[in-house]
């Protein structure tokens, strides 16, 4: 499992809690103050599994084809070229792997940050994933989570 935009790991040390001492997770990020203070973090609280990468911002440097998931919540909207970002990302899935992309929605007045379902969805294609489904479960919140898988091809 990878999370893009782990920043300090504030879900990085759920990921690794829940894969387990047999499982990996990749923290990926462009800031190595917060990589560093994670790296700590994991050591403090005795996760072996996590590796810390510091990315791009065009390429999160993910291992090629060894990823079950990648996870990215509440980063996107800050992901100045999300296509290529995401595109390079999906060499590091397995051919059934997925992506979950839980992002904000702006509110109705156009405030907030966020992306829209539609701008999500033509990028992601442009990037190479198909949408499986879109849980809106926390839309009161603004809150979509995208599940997406590569297209073959």
């Amino acid at each position: 499992v990878a999370e893009i935009g782990a920043g300090r790991g504030r879900y990085v040390v759920h990921l690794a809690d829940r894969v387990g001492p047999s499982g990996k997770v990749y923290a990926e990020d462009i800031d190595a103050e917060a990589l560093r203070h994670l790296k700590e973090r994991c050591s403090r609280h005795g996760f072996a599994n996590v590796d810390t990468i510091l990315g791009d911002p065009d390429d999160p440097r993910l291992p090629a084809g060894k990823l079950d998931l990648i996870f990215v919540i509440s980063s996107y909207h800050h992901f100045g070229d999300p296509v290529a970002l995401m595109r390079n990302a999906r060499a590091a899935l397995k051919s059934n792997g997925r992506l979950a992309v839980a992002e904000w929605v702006r509110g109705k007045d156009g405030r907030g940050e966020g992306t829209s379902p539609e701008t999500m969805t033509d990028q992601m294609e442009k990037a190479g994933f198909a949408l499986e489904r879109t849980d809106t479960s926390f839309e009161a919140n603004r809150l979509y989570i995208y599940i997406l898988r590569p297209r073959s091809g």
